[in-house]
Order: structure tokens, then sequence, then C-alpha cells
């Protein structure tokens, strides 16, 4: 055997030994992977961002790009939500205690997911300090969930990195993004008064969000999530046992700008989370694996479900000349529809719209002029503008003596 011979071989040895040693396969990188952002803001109800006077901006942002209009927090306070936005679960935690009392090194999360998928991604956090297992500042470590999963391949980094990062030829294609106390809402500056956290909310979106919008990484679809941890304490609502309240959910994109959707389908901190493994092909970690806690899938694709929309309802009923009549006109989808009736109805018989999807018609049919076939046209209107879909439905009535 020649020496050239024996040093190839024994290379090649080295190579595949290498390889078995690390047990740890190289991740293949996903093809053309989603550029999703997730934005976390603090403690607000839905009712006191979305259409408050004094967050124009915010409100412009719900109007013109993507809003899930029925979005619930998992619980109270903060970090169960954090925590279930990057896990699927909060863990058994009920508290906002730091990482030196919660320390999950075995729990698998959507950072661990995404590396393991060949995705990049990055965190970033205002006033990131050197220590970032505890508060500093206006830093809050149970407003950055990775420090509470030691072990999740992800890296935390100051903010000031992420328009460079953005417009680098190789941009994170998921990033997570925790504002300051003061930029999410949580403290008003120069006082914590209401009106102050709204502004600071209104000041940081409105520099912020255009801000990611000029980079290159939003210009080859980016999406922009911003999301709120939870509702007032005062606001137990929820979906599938949760109790966090309602909050808002605003997603922005291109694609969203070009047709904006308003989803009024239920859906919950653990959904969201869903929905981004959704958008990079992911099984579901922890809870997230159940439908019920709902999605903003609907908002990620940027177009709404138009094969739920529809009358659903029967064509056809049949009423008696003198007896009480009663029919509910159903639909499903999302926005809720308006509904309205073409045609006249039979003398004695009224619609009402509900407001909430539905109509009736009711009424008692007089004698005269009703015995017969009666034709109508149900139209349910979603949506206004570019956005707006409407269904159709021939009804017969037939009124019987």
């Amino acid at each position: 055997m020649s020496v050239t011979t024996f040093v190839g071989i024994f290379v090649s040895a080295l190579l595949v030994t290498s390889v078995v040693v690390s047990g740890k396969p190289a991740a293949v990188a996903a093809p053309n992977p989603a550029h999703v952002m997730l934005v976390l803001m603090e403690n607000e109800g839905a009712s006191n961002i979305v259409g408050n006077s004094a967050l124009p901006y915010v409100k412009s942002l719900a109007s013109n790009y993507g809003y899930a209009s029925q979005s619930y927090a998992l619980r109270h306070p903060s970090l169960p939500n954090y925590l279930a936005l990057v896990s699927g679960s909060n863990q058994g935690v009920t508290d906002d205690n730091p990482p030196s009392s919660h320390r999950f090194t075995s729990v698998s999360t959507l950072a661990d997911q995404l590396a393991a998928a060949g995705v990049s991604e990055k965190a970033y956090a205002e006033n990131l300090p050197s220590q970032p297992t505890a508060d500093s500042g206006l830093y809050a470590v149970r407003h950055n969930p990775w420090e509470y999963f030691p072990n999740a391949r992800i890296a935390v980094v100051n903010s000031s990195r992420i328009t460079s990062d953005l417009n680098s030829s190789s941009p994170p294609d998921f990033v997570w993004y925790t504002p300051n106390i003061t930029d999410d809402g949580h403290t008003g500056v120069p006082t914590d008064t209401s009106a102050h956290e709204l502004a600071d909310t209104e000041s940081f979106l409105s520099s912020f969000v255009p801000s990611v919008q000029a980079t290159n990484w939003y210009k080859t679809g980016g999406k922009i999530i911003i999301e709120w941890d939870e509702a007032l304490d005062s606001d137990s609502s929820g979906i599938n046992g949760g109790s966090g309240g309602h909050v808002a959910t605003i997603v922005v994109s291109s694609a969203l700008k070009a047709r904006p959707v308003r989803d009024a389908a239920p859906v919950d901190t653990v959904g969201i989370l869903r929905s981004i493994e959704d958008q990079y092909g992911l099984t579901h970690l922890a809870n997230a694996a159940n439908s019920a806690n709902g999605t903003i899938d609907s908002l990620l694709s940027g177009t709404s479900n138009l094969s739920t929309q529809s009358i659903t309802n029967g064509p056809s009923a049949t009423a008696w000349v003198g007896k009480s009549f009663s029919f509910a006109i159903k639909t499903t989808g999302s926005p809720t529809p308006t509904l309205k009736k073409k045609g006249r109805l039979p003398k004695g018989l009224h619609f009402r719209k509900n407001h909430n999807g539905t109509a009736t018609m009711w009424g008692t049919p007089s004698a005269k002029h009703t015995i017969g076939r009666h034709y109508l046209t149900i139209v349910a209107t979603y949506g206004k503008g570019k956005t707006k879909q409407v269904r159709t439905q021939t009804f017969t009535l037939t009124v019987n003596p």
C-alpha cells in the first residue's frame, strides 16, 4: 500500500469517527423558511389597545394589517404566558419569580425545534444586562423566557444589533423581541400612570415597527406578531380553561397590507405558538398540539379562510297561518358578517339582525295573501373595502293554511 493511499484511508477514518462521536447530525437548513418576529407587549386588555384614541398608530396597525379580535392570554401573571409561548406550557409556574426559582433544563422549546430544522433564529432584549438571569434597570428577566430554559438553542443579544442583523446577507429567520419595561407599556414614564403606559406603547411601536419594515428581512416576507402577554388582573376571561383575559394580537406583513384580515376565531397564548410552528412545518409542543387553543394561521398566511365563510342554515322553511313562527339564519367564518334579506316577507313576518353573525325570521303569518311560496335571498357580508366578501343563499318560505 502506498503512503498516499494509507494517509487517505487514515484521514477518512478520522472523519467518520468524528461524525460518530458527535452523536448530533448537522441540521439541514429548511428551504426558504418563513420570516417571523414575535414582539411582546405588557398588561393591557384588547379594549384599551385597539380603537383607543390615545393609540392612533396601534389602531391603524389593527385596521390596516391583521387583527385577532378574540385573542386570550393563558393566565395571570406575566411569566406563565412567556413560558407557554416558547414551550407550549406554563410548566406549572404561577408566579413571576426569576430563573433561580424556575429552571427547565430538559424541556424542549421552540428554539430547539427551529435549530433542529435548520432554521436560523435570534432573540433580542432591550437593556440586556451582563447578568441576564436577574432584573436590572429597565430589564425584567420574567419577560425574557429563554433564561428559564438554560439549554435552549438560541442566542439572546442586546436589541441594538437588530437593525444590522435584519439587513445582513443572512438574517435570522425567526426573531424574538423583548422591549424594556417602559417600551412594552408595563411601566410608564416619567411617572407610572395608565396614560403614560399607553403613551409609551404608542411611541415605541410607532418607531419600532417602521424600522423593521425598512429592513431587508421584512421586505423578503417578514411577518411581525405583536402580542400582549395578559390583560389587567380584573379580566379573567379565556378559552380552553385559560384565565389571562382578552388581549390584542396584531400581525403586520406586506401580504396583509394588500389585503387586511380580521379574524374573530378564538385563540390563546398557546395557539400563537402553534401558528408559529405551523409556519415552519414543525410538530406542536406540549399543549400547542391541542387545536382547542386556536391559531392565527389566517393572519400569518395573509389570507382569510374563505372556505369557512358561509350561510349554514337550511335553504327553506315552512310556516302556518295564524301560528307563531321563528327561524334562525346562521353563518360561519370570520370576520363576523352582517346579514340582510332581499325580497318581501309575507305579512305578519319580520327579519331581525342579531349583530353576531345570525338573524331571525319571526312572527305570525296573517291569512290574507300569505299562503304559498315566498322567495328571498339571504346576504352575508364579511368585512369591508378590500377585504369584503359576500355570500348569498336563495331561501324559500312556504306558508300553509
